[in-house]
């Protein structure tokens, strides 16, 4: 088991990965989509292992639906770098349920990340309140600080970068595009993407995105103290699909 830092966090879920050659681009940089893959799938396995698992939730009428993803990445990863990734929920009341997440490499903190998540009525539609019972097999922990999951986007002209058609290897069981497929599909349409690192990407999911929809694509470009910023909007039928904000 690899070493995981000595502090309040210690005892959350945990699963162990080697990071593949084919989760790199042509940099050996692990591509945006690949940390949120990692992420949700200690998440997933967090339900797999402490119930109710995903398939349960599903069966019983109900499925937890992504609003918002933030990650910070403070060092890359390598192809086959051993990391361990923690997951934990922070709360389970209300129409919110929030969980982070943390990436470490040879003890070390590399990447952070929190989500919001809303629990979905598949039969009546609409959301259902979260309580205390849903999730109370789950180590609770409170959430990481310094990860806001709102960002403003500019009120200026947007320009056009390109469409793209929802394909079938895009989709989920759910039958609309992954949430994790998201990050990897804008940042083909992002210079800074080619030779710069990754610091931070915030996304915020308002429709989904269906087979056969063609997402049609526009981008904003500042640089501030923060960084090379990126600002992705993506409109289906023309109402908003997702918006995004990636940091160089």
């Amino acid at each position: 088991m690899m070493l995981i830092p000595e502090d309040k966090y210690k005892d959350t879920y945990r699963e162990e990965y080697s990071v593949m050659s084919h989760d790199t681009d042509s940099a050996y940089r692990v591509r945006p989509s690949i940390y949120l893959r990692y992420m949700q799938e200690t998440a997933n396995h967090q339900m797999r292992d402490c119930r109710p698992t995903y398939t349960e939730l599903f069966e019983d009428g109900k499925a937890f639906v992504l609003s918002r993803v933030r990650v910070d990445i403070y060092k890359p990863l390598k192809q086959y770098d051993r990391i361990t990734v923690q997951s934990w929920p922070s709360n389970d009341k209300g129409l919110t349920f929030t969980r982070s997440y943390r990436m470490i490499r040879d003890g070390e903190v590399v990447a952070v990340g929190s989500s919001a998540w809303a629990l979905l009525d598949l039969k009546k539609g609409g959301f259902i309140r979260c309580d205390g019972e849903l999730l109370k097999n789950y180590y609770h922990a409170e959430k990481l600080e310094g990860l806001p999951l709102r960002f403003p986007m500019p009120k200026c002209e947007f320009d056009f970068k390109g469409r793209r058609t929802v394909g079938y290897n895009d989709t989920d069981v759910n039958g609309h595009m992954n949430n994790t497929n998201y990050p990897d599909i804008l940042t083909n349409f992002i210079d800074d993407a080619r030779d710069s690192d990754l610091k931070s990407m915030t996304i915020s999911y308002a429709s989904e995105a269906r087979l056969g929809s063609e997402m049609n694509i526009y981008a904003h470009r500042e640089v501030t103290d923060e960084g090379k910023i990126n600002y992705i909007r993506s409109l289906i039928d023309g109402n908003i699909n997702i918006e995004a904000k990636f940091v160089y």
